[in-house]
């Protein structure tokens, strides 16, 4: 009983030890991409000015079949 006791136990420090380290590695992998896709000379400096003229431009190219047909 003993034996089966202490095989169990065994196994369940095995799993335990690689979960944690799949969970680590997994960790690791995340921070890497965050900083080589989210770093901060990945950043572009913006203000409030430049993002509303973004955003209010008008920009959309007149691309739809009735705009083509009125102009002939």
């Amino acid at each position: 009983m003993s034996d089966s006791k202490n095989n169990a136990s065994r196994n369940d420090r095995q799993l335990t030890v690689k979960v944690a380290v799949t969970l680590a590695c997994k960790i690791a992998v995340i921070a890497c991409l965050g900083y080589l896709f989210f770093g901060s000379d990945k950043r572009v400096e913006t203000d409030p000015q430049s993002v509303g003229q973004a955003l209010l431009a008008d920009t959309a190219p007149v691309s739809s079949v009735a705009e083509k047909n009125k102009s002939p």
